[in-house]
């Protein structure tokens, strides 16, 4: 079997509160498919409270994106990734400890080439409220 590379990329723009549950989740999640085989990289947008120590602290690479588009401050991570498979996660959010390894079966099963998840917020505002409902009028009931 190759050997499994993962990136794991996450936009963070001042998560000091939460960036820490997140990579803790992912260091979780990385002893399920070898820690060492795991790279972390946090993309700090703008931030100005204590996110890019904190996410140093756990041995994350830290790079800087000033932009103001979500996905261009996801994609300087993404460029940046030496893994074979990347995935993306909001700093506010955690993997389950068998994230890392589901993705890998699905992967390696050769029926899927990517995929996304379900949420659970653990906080709301405005803008998830509104993406949600967006998400639900344009997809689900399509």
């Amino acid at each position: 079997m190759n050997r499994i590379k993962f990136s794991v990329v996450i936009p963070a723009h001042n998560e000091e509160k939460y960036i820490g549950r997140c990579l803790r989740a992912v260091i979780g999640a990385s002893k399920y498919v070898r820690p060492d085989n795991v790279e972390i990289i946090v993309v700090a947008n703008r931030c100005t409270d204590k996110t890019c120590a904190i996410a140093a602290r756990y041995g994350a690479r830290v790079l800087e994106n000033n932009d103001k588009c979500i996905a261009a401050v996801r994609n300087t991570g993404v460029r940046a990734a030496k893994g074979e498979i990347v995935v993306t996660v909001d700093a506010d959010s955690l993997m389950t400890k068998h994230s890392l390894a589901e993705i890998r079966e699905k992967l390696e099963s050769g029926k899927y080439i990517g995929g996304g998840t379900n949420p659970k917020f653990e906080r709301m505002s405005l803008g998830i409220a509104v993406s949600s409902l967006y998400i639900v009028f344009n997809f689900c009931l399509l």
